[in-house]
This record gives structure tokens, sequence and C-alpha cells, in this order.
């Protein structure tokens, strides 16, 4: 029988050892992550070069004129910048596009979608044309910039508007400048609407 050693509390020596042993490797383990946290300089990213926090300062003088070179060149050429969703450019007096890009019926409403390129200001005016009926002014709105592109907006029309059912021509007209521009294409208003 193995004899075991205690003092007078009654805990063996290899206890007392032990317990000691894993108090050291805690201790020392605080302070090396003490150490790891307070010295930027010895950390690195995953076997990386070791990363400082020491901020470099940053020149912040004003620039010098050869700094806008290239945007100064910019804005004295003759050719415009392209407008936000980088199609045709945004000039007067030159051409310009507009575009019925969506029409769809749902719920008793036609919606329709719209596009303009090449202006970033105007009127729109959206016309329904159907043989043997008069000319109807679905909306008349203004040319407006909608997240990168600009359009007319988003046209909503009850199915009610249209005195008749069967195909129309939805013609859409931007002017801007005392120039025009539009687009058009069908769609089918259903009988009973």
């Amino acid at each position: 029988m193995e004899k075991t050693n205690k003092n007078k509390r009654g805990v063996s020596t290899k206890s007392l050892v032990f317990f000691f042993v894993i108090l050291l490797v805690a201790i020392l383990a605080l302070v090396l992550l003490k150490y790891y946290h307070t010295h930027p300089s010895t950390k690195t990213a995953l076997g990386g070069p070791k990363v400082s926090s020491s901020l470099k300062s940053t020149h912040t003088s004003s620039s010098m004129p050869n700094d806008n070179v290239i945007n100064n060149e910019r804005k004295a050429s003759p050719s415009p910048a392209s407008t936000l969703n980088n199609g045709p450019t945004a000039i007067h007096n030159q051409d310009f596009t507009a575009e019925i890009v969506s029409q769809n019926i749902a719920n008793g409403n036609l919606h329709i979608g719209t596009l303009v390129g090449g202006v970033t200001t105007g009127t729109c005016t959206l016309t329904a044309i159907k043989s043997g009926q008069q000319t109807i002014t679905l909306a008349n709105t203004n040319v407006r910039q909608d997240v990168n592109n600009y359009d007319c907006g988003a046209i909503n029309v009850t199915t009610k508007t249209f005195p008749a059912s069967g195909v129309w021509k939805l013609a859409l007209t931007v002017t801007d400048n005392n120039q025009q521009a539009s687009g058009s294409t069908d769609v089918t208003i259903p009988s009973g609407s």
C-alpha cells in the first residue's frame, strides 16, 4: 500500500504540487496575454507580417495646382461628362431618348415604367392612342432622377380611364429646351375594365 503524505488539514502533497503548478501556468498565461495585448508589434495575422498600431501622421496641407490637372482638363473638354447611368450625355440641344420600359396590368391598374437618356430636366407627357377613339392624356410629369437613371416616374392609371378595350398605343414624349424625344409601346386593355 502506497503511503501518501498529508499535511495537518488532510491534503496530500501531490495535490498541493498539482494546484501550485496549475496556478503558476494560469499566472504565466495572464502575464503573456497582457504583454501580447500591450505590444501590438508582436501580433501577426496567421503567420503574416507583423501589424503595428502606431499611427502615422497624415499630410493635410493644401493641394498643389498640379494635383487637379486631370479634373481641370475634364472641365475644359468640349465633350460632356456622361449621366449617372453612364448612358447618353446630359447636354441640351443634343439628341436624347425617351422610352417606355415596362407596362403591365394588375388589379385594374396599368403600371408604366419609363426611362430618359441624355437629359436631366424636361417635361414628360404620356398619351394613349387607339383608332376610332379620342387620344387620352394619361400623365404630365417632369424628368426626375431615380437612383442611377433619369425617368418620368412610375405612372399608374386605372384601366377604367380607357373608354374601350383592345390594343392601345402608349406614347411617351419628353420635351427639353424645345426639343423632343419619344418612345411608344402597345398595351392590350382587357374587356370589362
